[in-house]
């Protein structure tokens, strides 16, 4: 029985630690993304622009459906990180 607790917590453990992973990347994407854009994107957002209100969460979209795949088959944490690194920031820039 105690042997169940533990792997329990382990489990919850690990998707917290994957879920904040996942927030930090999804905010330094955001950052990145803004930083590199022609344009700057909050004040076209706070202008009614729909473009690019419609823009910065597509490409929110496009990294987190990856990234969510990247975590479902991750074998260990630095797997994660590994990945998410090639995969997404190669298809970032060859895109």
């Amino acid at each position: 029985m105690a042997l169940c607790r533990g792997t329990e917590f382990n489990v919850q453990a690990n998707s917290r630690a994957y879920f904040v992973t996942a927030i930090a990347l999804l905010a330094i994407f955001t950052l990145i993304y803004t930083c590199i854009t022609r344009h700057d994107e909050w004040a076209l957002m706070r202008a009614a622009n729909t473009a690019a209100a419609i823009s910065l969460p597509g490409a929110a979209i496009s990294f987190t459906l990856p990234l969510a795949s990247i975590i479902a088959y991750a074998v260990s944490f630095v797997g994660l990180l590994v990945w998410v690194t090639v995969v997404q920031m190669l298809s970032c820039f060859l895109v």
